[in-house]
């Protein structure tokens, strides 16, 4: 039995690639449900109850259970203000729990994914990609990733060498 189309879209109130997503899923008359990760903790509420709810899934927000999503568009997250008043320790604390609950229960869904959380965070670290280019054969540009400043220096001087010599040659 074929379960009913729903997209679950995690995302951020101030993005505009999610607001076009919506806007196709509406014209198409596609159900979805956008999560602005920013609400959380502290504008709205999650509840995750594995195999609890409508779905299995168990996902509830602000008290009232979600579909199971065929589908996540999974955009980023972004942190809310810290409340004024509030202790930065409790606030950490707050965000940490809070991103265990959101990001914990959404690698669970058995749904098709567009850029599962897995595959961002690995997008984020330049050297992981560039290892794993160099490992597949492709040629890479000469690369320095450090926060020592003399070999910083040493490869700006070196390249600005090599540039030197390129002159002339369409580069």
């Amino acid at each position: 039995m074929m379960r009913e189309r729903h997209v679950l879209v995690v995302s951020t109130i101030a993005d505009v690639a999610t607001d076009d997503v919506v806007r196709r899923l509406t014209a198409r008359g596609v159900p979805y449900y956008r999560l602005n990760t920013e609400d959380f903790p502290f504008t709205r509420t999650v509840t995750w109850r594995p195999g609890a709810g409508s779905g299995s899934h168990g996902f509830e927000i602000d008290g009232k259970s979600l579909p199971d999503p065929t589908s996540v568009w999974y955009r980023r997250l972004r942190t809310p203000s810290k409340p004024e008043g509030m202790d930065p320790g409790i606030y950490d604390f707050c965000l940490q729990e809070n991103r265990a609950a959101l990001v914990g229960g959404f690698l669970g869904l058995s749904a098709r994914w567009m850029s599962h959380p897995a595959a961002v965070w690995q997008s984020e670290y330049k050297p992981f990609q560039l290892s794993l280019a160099v490992e597949a054969g492709l040629s890479i540009p000469r690369t320095i990733v450090s926060s020592d400043p003399l070999a910083i220096r040493k490869a700006f001087a070196d390249l600005a060498g090599w540039r030197q010599n390129q002159r002339g040659r369409g580069i």
